[in-house]
């Protein structure tokens, strides 16, 4: 997605949380009120592969024909292989999550943040001994902490969800962390990505949101 199309729907989610009736100050210094965004995610991947080969197979066939008259054996062919994109586009629809997303303040960020400095402590890299010889000071390198990392996604997808739908229409709108932690580990990768994605354009379509209505907020008698 171009980064033209990346800001529409930045814009978009703002100007929806700004409409007449929608917008109040209140909600939105206790972290309400904020941009929304849904994303759907499939997870039946061996569907997604199936239709991926399917189309391949389709197109193979296609070129196959250029200026020639296909033969019953190819319209055979043709026909099982539409048959089974079909298949494979049911099979994905139905494995539809429509996961629906809230902005959040930057201080309910920082505190997922802190949750996790708290349970996985920053610490640094052992000082290089050549630099005090040479009398240089030596520059504290902080540790990478996969734990940390991972932990902090967690709460920020805990503090962002706010319901999943299925393809049936049924809903969920209660999330315990244990349930975030299942749905990390579990979730297909392409699902993953979608949710990060979304989470990282609902920041800035808050910082954006924060701006224009502190911006409105101060500018009224």
């Amino acid at each position: 997605m171009s980064e033209e199309n990346d800001y529409e729907e930045i814009r978009e989610a703002v100007d929806q949380a700004k409409e007449p009736g929608v917008f109040n100050i209140l909600e939105v210094l206790q972290g309400r009120g904020y941009p929304t965004h849904t994303v759907d995610i499939y997870l039946n991947e061996s569907a997604i592969y199936d239709l991926s080969v399917q189309r391949g197979n389709l197109e193979d066939l296609d070129k196959s024909l250029v200026k020639k008259a296909e033969t019953e054996k190819q319209k055979n062919e043709r026909e099982k292989i539409e048959a089974a994109i079909k298949q494979a586009e049911s099979e994905i629809i139905s494995s539809r999550l429509s996961v629906f997303l809230k902005g959040i303040t930057e201080g309910r960020r920082d505190e997922a943040y802190r949750q996790a400095v708290k349970k996985y402590p920053i610490e640094h890299e052992a000082p290089n001994p050549m630099s005090g010889l040479l009398g240089k000071q030596s520059e504290r390198v902080e540790k990478e902490s996969p734990q940390r990392d991972t932990l902090f996604t967690d709460l920020l997808w805990q503090e962002h969800i706010v319901k999943i739908v299925d393809s049936d229409g049924n809903e969920q709108l209660e999330f315990a962390y244990s349930t975030i932690r299942t749905m990390r580990e579990s979730f297909p990768l392409n699902a993953m990505v979608k949710v990060n994605e979304g989470i990282e354009k609902l920041r800035a379509s808050t910082a954006l949101f924060d701006i224009e209505t502190n911006e409105d907020f101060l500018a009224k008698p």
